[in-house]
């Protein structure tokens, strides 16, 4: 993993943070909210029950009093009254506990759906994440892939240029062999016709020779000397014309030709 993958995976994990990190925090103000309303809902299923068992009492009061009135004290009218105040009482006591308990198991509920739904949401953004982070990754490599084709198509041309550039340094020294040989044999011949005539007032002389140059490319130059060896210079751009000059004057030549 390069430098730039290892930033794609940092990346990933901190958007991973802070996605929670939101979604935590929108939970926890919703939790907030469900807490105060439970706490503000809560109290009145008591004082609905205080007040339902306050209203039976100051029925049960009224009725003894209409009965005393009346001047009814009948036990068994009094019995059934209690009885029948304590059934009602029970019926609305047991109403108001069952809207407690549903209440008390929405706010339940509601917690559990908010956590539920943060924990989806999270995994719905962290496979997004990682999803955006795998097409990240995969065009990045695919770029690098791009550029090393590239590059070993550029190491290929370039291979393919100096192959060239050897080959035709190597046809230019075999043409200036075959022309040094050319020159050499005509040089011969001139030398042997000469010797077979008869002159008295002439003396036979060698041919007059000189070093053959020969530019191979650009910048080489190859310089053929009557003796058979030979010499190549490369001129680079960090060449002075002096050394170009006084290098061609070592080989008996004059190069004035070839500098700029």
């Amino acid at each position: 993993m390069d430098n730039y993958e290892q930033q794609l995976a940092n990346l990933k994990e901190e958007q991973k943070n802070i996605a929670r990190q939101k979604l935590e925090n929108a939970k926890n103000e919703a939790l907030t909210q469900v807490s105060r309303e439970e706490s503000k809902l809560m109290p009145t299923f008591t004082q609905q029950k205080q007040q339902a068992d306050t209203t039976s009492q100051i029925k049960a009061k009224n009725f003894a009093e209409f009965l005393s009135n009346r001047g009814q004290t009948n036990a068994g009218i009094s019995a059934a009254a209690e009885m029948s105040r304590q059934n009602v009482l029970g019926r609305d006591i047991g109403n108001i506990q069952t809207a407690e308990n549903t209440a008390k198991t929405g706010f339940t509920q509601s917690r559990t759906d908010l956590e539920k739904s943060m924990q989806n949401n999270l995994s719905s953004q962290y496979g997004n994440i990682e999803q955006t982070y795998a097409q990240n990754l995969l065009q990045y490599r695919e770029q690098k892939r791009q550029e090393e084709l590239a590059r070993q198509e550029q190491l290929r041309k370039e291979e393919l240029a100096r192959q060239e550039q050897l080959r035709q340094e190597a046809v230019a020294r075999q043409n200036a062999e075959l022309e040094y040989q050319r020159s050499l044999n005509l040089a011969r011949a001139k030398s042997s016709a000469s010797a077979s005539s008869y002159s008295p007032y002439t003396e036979s002389s060698s041919p007059n020779q000189s070093p053959v140059i020969t530019k191979l490319n650009a910048n080489t130059i190859l310089v053929k000397k009557p003796n058979g060896s030979a010499a190549t210079l490369t001129i680079t751009p960090n060449s002075t014309n002096d050394q170009i000059l006084n290098w061609g004057k070592r080989q008996g030549v004059d190069l004035s030709s070839y500098i700029s």
